[in-house]
């Protein structure tokens, strides 16, 4: 922009941070989150979320998951399909029942 004015810039001004999340694959949490969805899979996104948060601040053992897939989502026409959510409500099941002690 500087050859068509000379006093065009950019200013960056920072409004929020907050930490990566980096859970270890062997992590007790994300063995037990694998259990509930009944997967081993990894994917790694770089998208922001408070999980960062929990885990580095509050030393909370974090992963991040939920119902869809992650090139269906945060853009136009996202979607999550019937399928997906009966997935999620069985997940959401396990983690309710292993939290009152009968899992």
């Amino acid at each position: 922009m500087r050859a068509v004015n000379e006093r065009a810039g950019v200013e960056l001004v920072l409004r929020a941070q907050f930490p990566g999340l980096s859970t270890p694959r062997d992590a007790a949490i994300a063995s037990l989150a694998g259990r509930f969805a009944r997967t081993n899979a990894v994917v790694k996104v770089a998208y922001g979320a408070e999980a960062g948060l929990f885990h580095e601040y509050l030393n909370v053992p974090t992963v991040i998951c939920g119902p869809g897939f992650i090139d269906q989502a945060h853009k136009p026409d996202e979607f999550i399909a019937l399928k997906q959510i009966e997935q999620c409500e069985r997940f959401v099941n396990g983690v309710i029942q292993y939290a009152g002690g009968s899992a």
